[in-house]
């Protein structure tokens, strides 16, 4: 069955977001990974680092789940900083270029788990998702 110009272009953005995705997870992995000792050395009196820190195992699921814990804070310091939190000093001395990095990999998954709802959302609109 032959599919429409519009079809193919949904198809691709589909295609692209799940890429997009995959990506994110990999670069998160990446700091859950080789950078989790550089996050615990910056968040030393953070509370809810520390609070999470004794859950990390070896496993990918605890340290996906830390690294998502980092990226929350650091993407909207000012909730955790009035909540205490995120320890002031951690949040001024933590290395600039790694808080970077967490921070637009992490608005990165979300700005694209949010498009994927509406690229979903707008196939079931027009119906070309059951």
């Amino acid at each position: 069955m032959m599919r429409s110009d519009f079809e193919l272009l949904y198809a691709l953005c589909l295609l692209l977001a799940m890429v997009a995705i995959a990506v994110i997870s990999i670069v998160l992995f990446c700091f859950a990974y080789f950078r989790v000792d550089d996050i615990s050395n910056g968040l030393t009196n953070s509370k809810f680092f520390l609070s999470r820190k004794s859950m990390m195992g070896s496993d990918p699921f605890s340290r996906f789940f830390i690294i998502l814990s980092v990226g929350v804070v650091f993407a909207f310091p000012s909730r955790y900083l009035k909540s205490g939190e995120l320890d002031i000093d951690d949040y001024k001395n933590f290395p600039a270029g790694l808080m970077v990095m967490i921070k637009f990999t992490y608005l990165s998954g979300l700005l694209v788990g949010l498009l994927l709802f509406v690229i979903v959302g707008f196939g079931k609109w027009v119906g070309w998702v059951n």
